[in-house]
């Protein structure tokens, strides 16, 4: 078996995820985006340099005082994520839209990734010009 490193798994796992979104199974394709986005954020941290978590973060908490970083993660950014990881005896946490949360975990897993290798790979690519990833894009932003 050939060796392999972070990236590698985390590009694998986006690589699938994306495969996963075109297949309409965004709570599949949501979590492993999520498992590679969370391995490229720790390895850009490991080279001291701002994940695309952390530039988002940073942009919201600008404009809303008051709020604290781990707000704006776990009841933001990655709610969706967590709540697909961690059983809750809660039914309303499950309220979240799929699509765009996959969309969203997508681009910042992505995101990362160009941040490490300067690169795409060819499904990357795919998805950022793919046509319903850019509505839900449109969608969220008049929101």
């Amino acid at each position: 078996m050939s060796e392999l490193n972070y990236d590698d798994v985390a590009r694998i796992q986006i690589d699938r995820a994306i495969e996963l979104y075109f297949q309409n199974d965004f709570i599949s394709a949501l979590t492993l985006a999520g498992a590679g986005e969370e391995i490229l954020g720790g390895i850009l941290k490991s080279f001291k340099v701002v994940t695309t978590q952390d530039e988002i973060v940073s942009k919201i908490l600008e404009k809303h005082e008051g709020l604290s970083y781990g707000d704006v993660t776990t009841k933001g950014l990655n709610n969706a994520r967590n709540i697909l990881k961690h059983f809750v005896e809660d039914p309303n946490r499950l309220n979240f839209r799929p699509l765009d949360e996959c969309v969203l975990m997508l681009l910042r897993a992505i995101n990362n990734y160009v941040k490490i290798k300067k690169a795409k790979t060819e499904l990357m690519a795919k998805f950022l010009d793919d046509e319903r990833m850019n509505s839900v894009l449109d969608f969220l932003r008049n929101q």
